[in-house]
């Protein structure tokens, strides 16, 4: 009988730098499909976010649930509250 052997998934526990889509989706290095990630997100993002780098954590490390905790600030395109 063939013995069937569990792959481990990769888990990702640091924070990745990621794009965010006109669709409201996230792309980032390490993301297991070939298509950008619809996430769920601690912060507001406005269609006018598309294209901007958004800070992302993953749900207990799973590279397939990303949470976005924030716009990337640049000097150039600071926001402030």
């Amino acid at each position: 009988m063939p013995k069937i052997i569990a792959r481990r998934k990769r888990k990702i526990r640091d924070i990745v730098i990621g794009r965010l889509t006109e669709d409201g989706r996230v792309d980032f290095p390490g993301n297991p499909t070939e298509d950008p990630i619809a996430p769920r997100t601690l912060v507001p993002l406005p269609a006018s976010a598309a294209g901007r780098d958004v800070a992302l954590s993953f749900e207990s490390g799973d590279p397939r649930r990303p949470i976005v905790m924030g716009l990337i600030q640049t000097s150039d395109r600071l926001e402030l509250a």
